[in-house]
């Protein structure tokens, strides 16, 4: 009789963890679907030590005569990218080993920048890649 009382008590103790799970991811997901039905965006911040350069813009261009223009801001630790008049795309920086990496994970884009080249990708496909002029 003592095992089934265990027993009970054991599962018990293992549904009511399950549901809590469930019931914590759902009221996640509830949280982002609210906060980007109000058109904010979400976004990771990390704190990385800022650079020499607080503030700068560089304007890159590759060998079809594409240009990109990025803001990099050392203090906010993001990169803004405005390709050929397209509008701007936000990326924040993210940690690396060499160069300086930035992603939008909203849009599956990263942006590096090691010395005067820099490199854009959608996914894992380069969409540009330039020098600094």
């Amino acid at each position: 009789m003592n095992k089934h009382i265990i027993w009970g008590i054991l599962v018990l103790c293992v549904a009511g963890g399950v549901l809590g799970l469930m019931l914590k991811d759902q009221l996640v997901q509830n949280a982002v679907l609210e906060q980007n039905s109000t058109n904010s965006v979400l976004v990771e911040t990390q704190k990385l030590p800022p650079t020499d350069t607080a503030k700068k813009s560089d304007v890159f261009k590759n060998s079809s005569d594409g240009v990109i223009q990025v803001f990099f801001d050392m203090e906010k630790n993001t990169a803004i990218v405005n390709a050929d008049g397209q509008g701007d795309v936000v990326f924040t920086r993210a940690i690396s080993a060499s160069g300086a990496r930035y992603e939008n994970k909203i849009l599956k884009m990263a942006l590096w920048n090691k010395g005067d080249v820099v490199t854009l990708y959608q996914g894992e496909k380069v969409v540009f890649e330039g020098t600094k002029q």
